[in-house]
């Protein structure tokens, strides 16, 4: 059974002809080409109400995810050039070491601190 606070949306597709909005009725009945002609001219669309405090929105997983990757980029410290141009310098040199033991260490650091 629905609460007063579930929102249904409904919309009835009629006709054949291709393009035309008349026929197309949203939650208030009226045609969605009228509720657009009334929103242009400031008025609300029929079935348009207000938002109560009971209504629920959902955010996906994906959109959380990418919310938080927003928050980590934004933190992250900015590049220091000065590192990049004397690493860069090393590599084109040839005199850049990279310690294997080290980044395998590191790596199964990191992957032991987010598994758990």
């Amino acid at each position: 059974m629905r609460s007063e606070t579930d929102m249904e949306v409904v919309m009835k597709v009629t006709g054949t002809s291709p393009g035309s909005t008349e026929n197309v009725r949203g939650p208030g009945g009226a045609s969605v080409a009228t509720e657009v002609r009334e929103k242009r001219r400031g008025g609300r669309p029929s079935g348009a109400g207000d938002i109560g405090s009971g209504d629920k929105v959902s955010i996906s997983s994906k959109a959380k995810d990418a919310a938080k990757a927003a928050r980590i980029a934004k933190a992250a410290p900015d590049v220091d050039e000065e590192k990049v141009a004397r690493l860069k310098a090393a590599i084109q040199s040839g005199t850049y070491g990279v310690d294997a033991d080290k980044i395998a260490d590191r790596l199964v650091d990191d992957h032991m601190a987010t598994a758990l």
